[in-house]
């Protein structure tokens, strides 16, 4: 694979060429999240069959969206990594804790880890009879990218389904506003963190470009559908490289890839489970 072969890094501008590296700095504020309660407080509310997100959907139940229980063991093993380093995590949220108003309140912490379902609407119908989408009129959802992407957090469910504005999907219009201007590093452990639309001058409009517009000085993202219990194993991984094993951020993350690759005997070498993520940025 081309992992192999080169160390390619990801840039968002030519000004990350000779911005001062700072990725061998040692983080100590620490935000973790994780494994939300989607479905609180929404058993009465079900998806219609026209709900443009099937992929998250429980396969069990498709009433409810699909938890994520390794997102739980996840978090589990990063405040394991941090805690044998002495380092500080200032939070951590799961479970019905795991809310779009924590994130919302967070001031800059240098690494902010979020653990959950991302999504990107692309193939909206404009023309469908229902006048309101995750809170906004759907016209402007059509039209606007930046509101067609997002995050799901506690209560997500009732957030998609009673358009009033509830607390639980974090749009990447609204990321955008996130205190971030000290955030070395996010880390968006979901599907389809990564995409966005292409729009001439102006690059890929999505959940990345929000995260960077509000500070972040590099994002670690997916382009597709990511397995949950692989996605747990990469990014622990990930951490125990750069921070017990003093590794640079990318050179981590890149390790990481190779160990996944070799992991269990090549179970995991298809390029589906490691692949997916890419760092970009700083």
């Amino acid at each position: 694979y081309l992992l192999d072969e080169l160390d390619i890094h990801i840039l968002t501008s030519t000004k990350d060429l000779v911005t001062k590296n700072l990725q061998n700095n040692t983080p100590n504020n620490i935000t973790l999240i994780g494994n939300p309660d989607f479905n609180q407080e929404s058993d009465k509310l079900s998806f219609s069959d026209n709900f443009p997100l099937r992929s998250i959907r429980d396969k069990n139940d498709s009433t409810k969206i699909a938890l994520l229980p390794y997102t739980q063991i996840e978090i589990e093993k990063l405040d394991s990594v941090f805690t044998a380093s002495n380092k500080k995590i200032d939070a951590i949220f799961t479970g019905k804790n795991a809310t779009e108003s924590a994130l919302k309140n967070l001031n800059s912490p240098q690494i902010l880890h979020i653990a959950t379902h991302g999504f990107f609407l692309e193939n909206l119908e404009k023309d469908t009879k229902d006048s309101k989408m995750i809170g906004f009129d759907k016209n402007k959802v059509f039209n606007n990218p930046l509101l067609r992407s997002g995050l799901l957090f506690t209560n997500a469910k009732k957030a998609f389904l009673e358009d009033n504005g509830s607390d639980g999907i974090l749009t990447a219009y609204e990321a955008m506003n996130l205190n971030l201007d000290n955030t070395d590093l996010v880390v968006l452990s979901a599907c389809k963190t990564g995409l966005g639309d292409l729009k001439n001058g102006e690059g890929v409009y999505g959940l990345q470009r929000a995260f960077q517009t509000a500070g972040a000085k590099t994002v670690l993202m997916s382009l597709w559908v990511v397995n949950d219990e692989v996605t747990m194993k990469l990014m622990s991984a990930f951490y125990k490289n750069w921070i017990l094993g003093k590794q640079t951020k990318r050179e981590a993350f890149k390790n990481a890839q190779i160990e996944i690759q070799k992991m269990d005997k090549g179970k995991y070498k298809s390029p589906y489970y490691w692949g997916g993520f890419v760092m970009v940025g700083e």
